[in-house]
């Protein structure tokens, strides 16, 4: 937001002689500016490439001048406020922001919904005991393990008992399918469950005696290794092809 004291800066920004003083005015109305990470850094400062055109007139001096200023403030926005990291997919396609939810994931539309999808890293060899082997640099959709069905056969859409995300969702991984699966925007209600997968190999088991769990049914489904195949990596934007992005 613009307040008053950095409107009554850029005021006398714009009306200053260029030179020194003002190259400092500049500098002042830099660390004005709020860190935050909703604007990004090649956007946050664009206001001030009018001055820079008038310092860029006074000579190579002043021209030295407000690309230092630039380049300070850069850096310094960066460090304070932090730059986002970037998660992309096997084909180099973009896919989102690295966030947080109780862990790290990604925050994808899909129908109209908000939904937080959880990574992991990759497992090289093993299945998760201490002798694992983990990938140092590639990640993976993180699915469940334990998902309830209606049907007595775990056939069909899963019921959606996880409350956490912007919208309710579920992913479920089988083999290299990868789905995600998100809630109505209506209450959560009770379920008739008749299965469920749970365990390591993520077995079906029907209910001996079918209970009742308060949950959603599925909406919408989305295929996450159809759209963005596995391994996904994190990178930070350090490259200028990577600032392209939010």
């Amino acid at each position: 937001m613009l307040t008053l004291d950095r409107a009554i800066v850029l005021a006398k920004m714009r009306r200053a002689p260029v030179g020194l003083d003002s190259s400092l005015s500049i500098l002042a109305v830099v660390f004005a500016i709020p860190r935050s990470q909703s604007y990004p850094a090649q956007y946050r400062y664009a206001f001030l490439l009018p001055f820079g055109k008038r310092l860029t007139n006074e000579g190579e001096g002043m021209r030295a001048i407000f690309a230092s200023a630039l380049l300070f403030l850069h850096l310094s926005a960066s460090l304070a406020a932090g730059e986002p990291l970037l998660i992309f997919d096997a084909q180099g396609k973009f896919v989102g922001l690295l966030e947080d939810y109780g862990g790290p994931g990604v925050y994808l539309m899909v129908a109209n919904a908000i939904a937080f999808v959880p990574i992991e890293r990759v497992i090289v060899s093993g299945d998760g005991g201490p002798q694992t082997v983990y990938s140092a640099t590639e990640f993976r959709w993180s699915g469940t393990n334990a998902a309830d069905y209606t049907s007595s056969d775990c056939s069909g859409a899963p019921v959606i008992t996880l409350i956490g995300g912007v919208r309710p969702s579920l992913t479920i991984r089988q083999g290299t399918d990868v789905t995600l699966y998100v809630a109505p925007t209506t209450n959560s209600g009770p379920i008739r469950i008749g299965s469920t997968r749970s365990g390591p190999n993520f077995n079906c088991v029907p209910s001996g005696v079918p209970s009742t769990e308060y949950g959603w049914p599925t909406e919408s489904t989305y295929s996450l290794n159809g759209a963005h195949p596995e391994p996904l990596t994190i990178r930070y934007p350090r490259r200028s092809e990577d600032r392209r992005y939010p």
